[in-house]
């Protein structure tokens, strides 16, 4: 799998929906998942007027809740969506300590080689054809910590699923990736690439989502199990969500 180029086709997908729902693309709100991000950035952000990468940033979502978070970092968000980083420059215009850069993150060290003290990478790995490129290049970006939430399984299965949208209107290059990866691979990975120690983190809902009457609407709803935890679900995908830690230094 050649995972550069297979990944424009996700940038056409992304562009697609922009010009179709620009409105109810990844809407600017918090959510659970930032909590657990937060809580282990808190210790980090002791040091102030660090360099902080959003790798992946769409227009700055991540980005927005981080300067609440903290005022005293830099932060810089790159994507190779030149839409939603001209969004991202206009809605963050009057932040000094915020910037983005159309670029392509596959090739993140080209240009930036350990420049950026702390990496995040916020729910976009299931999205990508695979995770050793994108994860090779964030590595070498990197001095300290790296931060990557996705969906793992606990096993030694990867579950590589794609996903067709109006499947019937037989559009074969018009997919987008909701991949669950193999977390004891995963971690071999880190390992052969000199990452010094791996942590990862469940990340679990305390509310309920309700499911859509559209079955063509992919949204995430809840389901409740016996053991009062809620499982996530979206449309036939059981969304396993971690928080992994990446201590490079």
């Amino acid at each position: 799998m050649n995972e550069r180029s297979e990944n424009l086709i996700y940038k056409d997908v992304i562009k697609a929906t922009l010009y179709d729902n620009k409105d109810d693309f990844c809407p600017l709100r918090k959510e659970k998942q930032m909590d657990y991000l937060f809580s282990l950035l808190k210790e980090d952000f002791e040091k102030k007027n660090q360099k902080i990468l959003d790798a992946c940033c769409g227009y700055g979502r991540l980005i927005h809740f981080l300067n609440e978070f903290d005022t005293n970092q830099f932060y810089t968000g790159v994507d190779y969506v030149d839409e939603l980083i001209n969004q991202g420059k206009k809605h963050f215009t009057n932040n000094k300590n915020i910037d983005f850069e159309v670029y392509d993150i596959m090739k993140l060290s080209d240009k930036y080689h350990k420049a950026f003290d702390i990496t995040i990478n916020y729910k976009t790995l299931s999205w990508l054809p695979y995770y050793k490129t994108i994860l090779t290049e964030l590595i070498k970006a990197t001095k300290n910590k790296i931060y990557i939430t996705s969906l793992f399984y606990d096993g030694d299965v990867d579950f590589i699923t794609k996903i067709y949208s109006n499947a019937s209107k037989g559009t074969a290059d018009n997919y987008t990736y909701l991949n669950t990866y193999s977390f004891p691979k995963f971690k071999k990975y880190c390992e052969s690439i000199d990452v010094k120690e791996i942590n990862s983190i469940n990340m679990k809902l305390d509310f309920d989502l309700p499911e859509s009457n559209n079955m063509n609407d992919l949204q995430t709803y809840t389901v409740s199990t016996k053991s009062g935890d809620r499982l996530e679900i979206n449309g036939n995908v059981i969304l396993n969500w971690k928080l992994i830690q990446l201590i490079i230094n």
